[in-house]
């Protein structure tokens, strides 16, 4: 997997990965296990996975209409410098719709965004999805 934001030097940010998911339902909850091994492009953020880890944990549960979200990630640093994120998704359909959601994100940590994935950030998200 190749992401990039696409800038030129300085302010660019990419990197690839190769992942593995372990993806288990039981009921209404789905539970995704992603490891993954990185590396930077052309040097590029050598340090990446100081702030985005090697891989993540993310339950998703459904409630009726209700659709619930919790990303965790970490370096696993425990001994040095700890890293990580949390992030939590709510999305409910507007009116009868299937097709249309309010959505409302919250998240904290590192990643919000490939170009400032080494500063820890606090962000709250409100808006629709035309999908899910």
């Amino acid at each position: 997997m190749h992401e990039s934001n696409g800038q030129s030097k300085t302010l660019s940010r990419a990197w690839d990965k190769i992942y593995t998911d372990f993806i288990f339902q039981h009921g209404a909850l789905i539970t995704e296990l992603r490891a993954w091994r990185s590396h930077s492009l052309d040097g590029e953020n050598k340090d990446i996975t100081a702030y985005l880890g090697y891989g993540h944990l993310k339950l998703n549960y459904f409630l009726g209409k209700h659709q619930f979200d919790l990303t965790l990630r970490n370096n696993l640093r425990f001994e040095g410098e700890n890293r990580g994120s949390v992030e939590g998704e709510w999305s409910y359909p507007i009116g009868g719709s299937q097709n249309s959601f309010w959505y409302v994100k919250a998240f904290s940590g590192y990643g919000a965004s490939l170009i400032n994935y080494n500063h820890a950030q606090n962000r709250i998200g409100l808006g629709f999805l035309f999908s899910r």
